[in-house]
């Protein structure tokens, strides 16, 4: 997950794959009829899923059910059925494609959460080894503040006591 992105970038680029769907549709409609073109909405849906998550995904679904019962099903620019099977055909669609973005974003949430797992894996031996390594307490606690800083992105600083000397150790 990007944190520089902005919140609303997920939903854009859905939107622009579910507008590059509905063109492709518009395109195809010449050789097979358009209710049979509703699964290249679906891989608009498959797309957000996969690369954006569950939410842009739905938010893909809604909008390709709009926009292909708006230009697609008859009678075309209304928000109308004029048979039980365009009915059907929305129903499976949001039903597919419900599924699909479920498993799609499901699959991408643990390959984040494995590559989360494998870069802590990863600090946490190049803390060992530095560890492992360092000739001095202050290289000990130097690999402690350079791996934590690098691990969860905050800067680090370690505090130890000061000890007091006594006289016998001033000399």
């Amino acid at each position: 997950l990007d944190r520089h992105r902005p919140w609303y970038h997920d939903y854009v680029f859905s939107l622009f794959a579910v507008c590059i769907a509905a063109l492709s549709v518009q395109w195809l409609k010449n050789l097979m009829p358009a209710e049979n073109l509703s699964i290249v909405f679906l891989t608009a849906v498959i797309f957000s899923a996969t690369a954006y998550g569950f939410a842009a995904a739905l938010f893909s679904s809604l909008i390709s059910v709009a926009l292909f019962d708006f230009f697609f099903v008859s009678p075309a620019f209304s928000f109308s059925f004029s048979s039980p099977d365009n009915v059907l055909l929305v129903i499976l669609f949001v039903l597919m494609s419900g599924i699909t973005s479920n498993l799609a974003g499901r699959l991408r949430d643990q390959a984040e959460a494995a590559q989360q797992r494998e870069g802590e894996a990863r600090a946490l031996f190049q803390l060992t080894r530095d560890i492992a390594t360092s000739d001095t307490p202050e290289d000990t606690y130097a690999a402690v503040v350079r791996q934590s800083a690098a691990l969860f992105d905050i800067e680090t600083v370690v505090l130890l006591p000061h000890r007091r000397l006594s006289g016998s150790e001033s000399g």
